[in-house]
């Protein structure tokens, strides 16, 4: 019914703080990536503690999953109180971070949420038809119209995130697909780090994985290539995919991507808001060197 494919490459870094899982059971598999944060201590640990909340709470639950939605908030939810827990345990405490993208897909459709700026892509021949919108600060800048497109890439805090599990007691909200989206044959689904789509973007993501040949060979060659292009300071990059092999269930529906959040009345008091919060990180990363 599917083929499925994961890569994991350390880049130009030291160590991988990456983490990925395909989970299976009969006709449900869930997807996982999650990004440790770089600039806060442990975040390899951060990341591998949301696959192993995954694992967790995948064998546990009984399959099809009766709510989707409900199931990858708890993931998400259980995930963030491991990672909280985990710093309080070291003395004195740290403060491990990371990103995650999840996607659930049973009965021919997918399910997705994510934290952070790890994205999903749903893809349809040479389309993006479905994208996670990145919870970050200059994505932010982006939807209130401050910068475009194109400043966003240059951006001094185009790293920095406005959300992620761990770093405050109370739980992240999950930003779920708007809807649940029917499959159709040929679809990719891409959960990647922004190692991975930073340095392709968008466009060479869907291109390059069009084609008959194995998803696996496909997705490492994009993975390769992102480390090349950013080479010689490439991130760790990380993908897992999915490709639908049997036709759609049902009638088919096109996929909206992610709604942005409604428009702020005062978007430079939110500008200020998120620039705080970057700055925030910021001090901790500095901290920590």
């Amino acid at each position: 019914m599917f083929e499925t494919t994961h890569a994991s490459l350390v880049g130009n870094r030291n160590n991988n703080q990456d983490r990925c899982a395909l989970l299976e059971s009969a006709d449900t598999v869930l997807l996982v990536v999650a990004d440790g944060m770089g600039g806060h201590p442990k975040g390899e640990e951060a990341a591998q503690l949301v696959v192993d909340t995954c694992e967790d709470a995948f064998m546990r639950t009984k399959k099809p999953i009766v709510d989707p939605e409900r199931f990858l908030e708890h993931i998400a939810r259980q995930a963030h109180e491991a990672i909280i827990t985990f710093g309080y345990r070291h003395i004195p405490a740290i403060d491990p971070r990371t990103t995650v993208v999840l996607c659930l897909v049973q009965n021919g459709l997918a399910h997705w949420g994510h934290v952070g700026d790890s994205r999903l892509y749903h893809i349809r021949g040479t389309h993006v038809v479905g994208k996670t919108i990145d919870h970050s600060y200059v994505e932010r800048l982006r939807e209130q119209g401050i910068i475009n497109e194109a400043e966003k890439e240059n951006h001094p805090f185009r790293n920095y995130v406005t959300r992620c599990l761990g770093g405050s007691p109370t739980p992240p909200e999950l930003t779920l697909s708007p809807r649940p989206a029917r499959l159709e044959k040929g679809d990719i689904l891409l959960l990647c780090t922004d190692g991975l789509w930073g340095p392709l973007g968008d466009e060479r993501i869907a291109t390059g994985l069009d084609s008959a040949e194995r998803l696996s060979s496909l997705l490492m060659r994009m993975a390769d290539m992102a480390v090349d292009e950013a080479s010689p300071s490439s991130d760790n990059v990380t993908g897992v995919a999915l490709r639908w092999l049997f036709p759609a269930i049902g009638q088919a529906t096109t996929t909206a991507p992610v709604a942005p959040e409604a428009e702020k009345s005062d978007k430079l008091t939110q500008a200020i808001d998120d620039l705080k919060t970057a700055l925030e990180i910021f001090d901790a990363r500095t901290r920590q060197d």
